[in-house]
């Protein structure tokens, strides 16, 4: 546990340097190429502990990497949404946009018909039913409560961080918005 937390101080550390040099710096690249030094000092050295405390010490920096790519993934649904509403405002030709969306509605119902057909003729030639599902509820809450129990303190704070802002604000997720 000491040898985790000192892990998390030094992390602490070196976050604060780079917050720091960035600041006094102009210079992004020097920034980026100290911050990669220094990832890769707490990278050689956590080859000389125990494989138990890396592991540790891997699952709390993962806060921070998943977290990131969490509110990477928030960001990009809007900004996708926002981009697409942005190429259809400079469109010269208005009248055409009925027109274009229409042609894609008609193409994405296309794709849901094919992609049906294909379901459907897959589960007819495997002879698949319902009959497997029968004793699935009672499997999946023994299953979900195990998977729920062994839920590491790093990993409920990294499933904290939203990535889909829609999904959070409809309640699908456990913990929303």
């Amino acid at each position: 546990m000491v040898v985790t937390l000192a892990y998390i101080a030094l992390f602490l550390v070196f976050s604060w340097v780079i917050l720091r040099i960035n600041q006094k710096s102009d210079s992004l690249s020097k920034s980026v190429f100290i911050a990669i030094f220094l990832g890769a000092v707490i990278g050689l050295s956590l080859h000389f502990i125990s494989a138990n405390h890396t592991k540790t010490i891997i699952e709390w920096y993962s806060i921070v990497g998943n977290g990131y790519v969490h509110l990477l993934k928030l960001v990009a649904i809007p900004l996708i949404f926002i981009s697409i509403l942005s190429a259809i405002n400079k469109l010269e030709n208005s009248a055409g946009i009925g027109k274009m969306s229409l042609t894609i509605v008609g193409c994405m119902l296309c794709l849901v018909m094919v992609a049906g057909f294909i379901g459907l003729l897959t589960a007819h030639i495997l002879g698949l039913d319902a009959s497997a599902f029968v004793h699935m509820p009672s499997m999946l809450t023994a299953e979900e409560v195990n998977k729920t129990a062994a839920v590491s303190i790093p990993q409920l704070v990294t499933s904290l961080i939203p990535t889909n802002i829609f999904l959070d604000l409809t309640g699908a997720r456990s913990v929303s918005v």
